[in-house]
Order: structure tokens, then C-alpha cells, then sequence
């Protein structure tokens, strides 16, 4: 059993909801679901030690963070004290990390870093040399696709990702990027995890999307798309984070539009185990679609309900058959394709919920996962 000391800005499920509820503007909890879920599956095999730099900024409600520490099964979780200060977190960051270190460090030690957080890159890179140990990219996308962030950060980034022992990476492309000598590296779509358990249903009858809210991926058309079907039986249940200028203006026009603002991983399942069929309007970007395979509808597949879904080549060459597909995701491809969600018969729905399980459990669950990468890296 290989211990792994993991990098990253993920936490628990028991405190994440505390967390999230202190943000006036939350940060994108796609990064705290992937990281999560993976550290979940390689505790399956292996023990960990997460070492967790929760974001804050001056959108979160209070001025730090306290060192805490919390164990769960083969992982034991370990938040860094954090302040709203970057002069404190450039200078005690490493120092803080040092103190609180302490698996036992032999040759069966490795790191693990989200390679997309230059902090914790730098400083992942740092504990990697100190003690010998192999280093390995946790690589989601391209950093030129990072928010609010210039081009120094990026070529900081590239300067030390370039030089890891191997790499786990969503596509090929990002693989590309990163891995220039050819270290091992394994690319997987995803990870999921499956369960069967029985979710409370809202009392009505509702269309859901999850994700980030920003137009570039697509929510203002679903909105159009869903007034279109001017269904009042059936609400669209939105929850999400980035909201653009208009986008509270836009939902207020419609009653039938609940926006419950962003929600924990559990509740983002239960609500698509609930759902009639849960959406992913983000349109076709080659830019986007070449370095991102769209984590959400993956997500939507595990839960096991019906994935609306704009074209993806990615998506397609594997899931082809377990979602309802909606072309480019304009306005009335994805009105055509909520219309023949709704209208689904029986037979059909067993038929895109077969396919979903089945794909899912190959490629993207967390025993998948977890054995695509002992068996690549270790």
C-alpha cells in the first residue's frame, strides 16, 4: 500500500456545507468535487494524507481559517491554517505544511498536487524534494482556461508541471501539454460514484442543471429553452455559482424557476436522482472541449438519471449512447432535446439508464479509477 500526501484545496463532505454557507460568492465547486471523489478512490488502496489550503477572500465571511485535522477511514484530512492575508500565505504557507507533515516518509511515499493551484504546486514541489519522494500532476485542464489569473501564473505553473514524475490527466491534450518527456502518466474521464440509495424527491416535477453559471456555459439559453416549452407542471431547479449580471433578473421573470444558488455535492445528487432529466447547456468550444471532458454529465450519468447533454467528441466516443443529446446547445436544439426528455417512454429510459450504468462503472467509478491508476503509475 503506497501512502500518498495529496495537495489540494478539497475537504470532507462533513465540513464542506459549513464552509460553502460562509461565502457571499462561492468558489467553483467543480474543484472541490473532482479532487474529493479522487482522493476518495485512492483510499481505497492506499492511505492519505490530504493537505487542504481552503480558499478565502474577501468574499468569504470570515477572516481566517484554524488548523483542523479529521480522519476518515484510510484518510486523514489536514486544513492549514489560512488567513484573507497573501502576505501571510506566501510567507508561512511552506513553513505551516512542514509543521503539520507527519505520515511516516519512506520509498513508499509519494505526492500528489492539483497542478492547476500554483501555491500548492510550489510548495507540493518543495516537500517532493526535500524527501526524495515521486510527484504526480493532478492535471483537469489547460491553465490558459483559469479565471481571473495573467500570464506570469501560468508560465509559473508550466515551469515546474513540465518537470513532475507522471501525470493523471481528463484527455489527451492535457496530457500533451504536460507531459513533454514522456513520464507514465493515466488519462481518465472522470470518477463517479454509484450509489443506489433512495433520494427524497421535491414535491413537484422539475427539469435540473447544476454548474457554473457564467454565459459562456450556456445557462441563459437553457432558460430561453425551458420558457419555450411553457411547461407550468414542470419547474427548472438551477443551482450553481458565477452568476452573470443579469441572470437573477432573467429567472425572476419565470415563477417556475427555482435558483437555490450553490449547493454541497449531496445535495446536487439527491437533487438530480430526482429530477426528470438533469441538463449540461454548455456549447460546443473547441478551445474548451479539447482539454475538458464535461465532468458534470458524468456526474448526471452516475446518479442515474436522464442527461441532457450538448454534442461533446469527447463525451461521444465512449457515452455516445447513454445521453439524450442536444446538438449545439442554441436555443432550440436544446428545447428539442428537454421536449423528447419529457416525453420519454418507459422502455426508453430503462434503455439510456442501462447504458449509463454500465459505461460508468467501466470507466469512471472509483474501483475503475482507482485501478487504472496502480496500475499505470505504481
Amino acid at each position: 500500500m503506497n501512502k500518498i500526501i495529496y495537495f489540494s484545496t478539497a475537504q470532507d463532505l462533513s465540513r464542506y456545507p459549513q464552509y460553502l454557507s460562509k461565502w457571499s460568492y462561492p468558489p467553483n465547486l467543480s474543484n472541490q468535487n473532482f479532487h474529493n471523489k479522487l482522493i476518495r478512490a485512492l483510499s481505497i488502496t492506499h492511505e492519505i494524507e490530504v493537505i487542504s489550503v481552503r480558499p478565502i477572500n474577501n468574499f468569504f465571511h470570515e477572516n481566517k481559517l484554524p488548523y483542523e485535522t479529521f480522519k476518515e477511514e484510510n484518510i486523514i484530512w489536514k486544513y492549514i491554517k489560512v488567513t484573507k492575508s497573501k502576505i501571510d500565505k506566501y510567507l508561512n504557507l511552506n513553513r505551516r505544511i512542514n509543521k503539520c507533515l507527519n505520515v511516516k516518509i519512506d520509498k513508499n511515499t509519494c505526492v500528489f498536487v492539483d497542478v492547476l493551484n500554483l501555491s500548492l504546486l510550489q510548495n507540493a514541489y518543495k516537500i517532493a524534494k526535500k524527501y526524495g519522494l515521486k510527484i504526480y500532476g493532478i492535471c483537469t485542464d489547460n491553465p490558459i482556461n483559469i479565471s481571473f489569473v495573467n500570464k506570469k501564473y501560468i508560465s509559473e505553473i508550466m515551469k515546474i508541471a513540465i518537470s513532475l514524475d507522471g501525470y493523471i490527466s481528463l484527455t489527451n491534450k492535457i496530457n500533451e501539454l504536460f507531459n513533454i518527456n514522456n513520464k507514465p502518466y493515466v488519462i481518465i474521464d472522470g470518477i463517479n460514484e454509484i450509489t443506489d440509495e433512495k433520494i427524497n424527491k421535491l414535491e413537484y416535477p422539475y427539469i435540473y442543471f447544476g454548474g457554473s453559471l457564467m454565459y459562456e456555459y450556456g445557462v441563459l439559453n437553457l432558460i430561453d429553452a425551458y420558457n419555450k416549452l411553457n411547461r407550468d407542471d414542470i419547474k427548472l431547479v438551477i443551482a450553481g455559482h458565477h452568476e452573470p449580471k443579469d441572470f437573477k433578473d432573467k429567472i425572476n421573470e419565470n415563477k417556475n424557476i427555482i435558483y437555490l444558488g450553490a449547493i454541497d455535492y449531496k445535495n446536487a445528487i439527491a437533487l438530480e436522482k430526482g429530477a426528470i432529466c438533469a441538463v449540461n447547456p454548455r456549447p460546443i468550444n473547441q478551445k474548451i472541449d479539447d482539454y475538458s471532458i464535461p465532468s458534470k454529465t458524468l456526474e448526471y450519468l452516475a446518479s442515474g438519471v436522464i442527461s441532457v447533454t450538448v454534442e461533446n467528441k469527447l463525451l461521444k466516443e465512449k457515452y455516445d449512447k447513454a445521453i439524450l443529446w442536444a446538438k449545439s446547445g442554441n436555443v432550440d436544439d436544446l428545447y428539442d432535446a428537454l421536449l423528447k426528455a419529457i416525453n420519454l417512454s418507459e422502455k426508453e429510459k430503462k434503455m439510456y439508464l442501462n447504458f449509463q450504468k454500465e459505461l460508468i462503472e467501466k470507466y469512471t467509478s472509483f474501483n475503475a479509477v482507482n485501478e487504472l491508476i496502480d496500475n499505470s503509475l505504481f
